[in-house]
């Protein structure tokens, strides 16, 4: 067999190991449904989930956003989609700028008030959804273990302060150290109560709780880690690829599963289980394993 030959079967294998854009939201699509009716889980739409989906009218799109899953460079897309002709540049304005900008486009706004719901029952629906272990890692690295934005500074002291008050006695350590470790960090998120509302938190949410794919039937379910396939797929979908042009985001290395594992071996096989059953919605809905 020639080398192309072999080529070509390898090609061909993996592609049928790993779907392509529509078939796997397709495969997405179906699961959730699956895992919604096994879980009975509530369909009611809540304000936390109306503040994460973003509205374009003209075109009658609607895009959940969920912190840690691209969703500055989705928004930029948003600006550039919604903003007048003459402040459409985005590319050199900052993350915090980006974010503040795009919430007149929140379906909170008392102008969809008393249109909302036939919004969401009749606009085209995407979101994008990545391993919730992985997106627990970046936020925590982020906004806590790396700060980098002035922004963010108070985020660490904020959090600490929290740990004390939630946690008690045992995070005494966490308390007195600089920085919050990651094993006080993930205990943190995963007793903290589903109406317990925290500054940031939006960065550790579930998706479902952000999205609540039960109450809302999203036309397009995208990956993370196919970001730039599904990125581009969505685009084209909606028929704004030559306005929006290449999607505004660097393409994230593999080496970021790598670095998750690091901090996996940090924490106790409690621990462990306490964050599957967390985040068991998001783990069983988007096919995420955690081992």
């Amino acid at each position: 067999m020639s080398l192309l030959l072999v080529m070509i079967t390898i090609m061909l294998a993996l592609r049928k190991l790993r779907p392509g854009p529509l078939e796997g939201s397709e495969r997405l699509r179906r699961r959730v449904r699956e895992v919604c009716t096994a879980f009975n889980v509530s369909s009611r739409v809540t304000s936390l989930q109306l503040r994460h989906i973003y509205v374009d009218d003209t075109r009658r799109i609607l895009y959940c956003s969920a912190q840690k899953v691209a969703s500055t460079a989705w928004k930029k897309v948003w600006l550039r989609l919604t903003s007048p002709p003459q402040t459409k540049t985005v590319s050199s304005t900052n993350r915090h700028d980006i974010h503040l900008r795009s919430q007149q486009n929140m379906l909170i706004q008392p102008k969809f008030e008393d249109v909302w719901q036939d919004m969401l029952a009749s606009y085209r629906k995407f979101l994008f959804v990545r391993h919730p272990f992985e997106r627990v890692v970046s936020a925590y690295r982020d906004k806590i273990q790396f700060v980098k934005d002035m922004e963010d500074s108070e985020i660490p002291q904020s959090i600490r302060k929290k740990i004390s008050q939630n946690l008690g006695a045992s995070a005494s350590r966490a308390a007195a150290e600089e920085v919050v470790g990651f094993p006080e960090f993930v205990k943190f998120i995963v007793e903290q109560d589903d109406e317990d509302i925290i500054p940031w938190d939006s960065h550790w949410r579930s998706v479902h709780q952000l999205c609540n794919p039960c109450g809302i039937e999203y036309d397009f379910i995208g990956k993370f880690e196919n970001l730039p396939d599904d990125a581009d797929y969505v685009l084209r979908w909606l028929g704004v690829e030559d306005l929006v042009g290449n999607f505004p985001a660097t393409q994230k290395s593999k080496a970021e599963a790598d670095v998750a594992f690091q901090y996996l071996k940090e924490l106790s096989s409690s621990i462990k289980m306490s964050f599957l059953a967390k985040y068991r919605l998001d783990f069983l809905s988007f096919h995420y394993e955690f081992d």
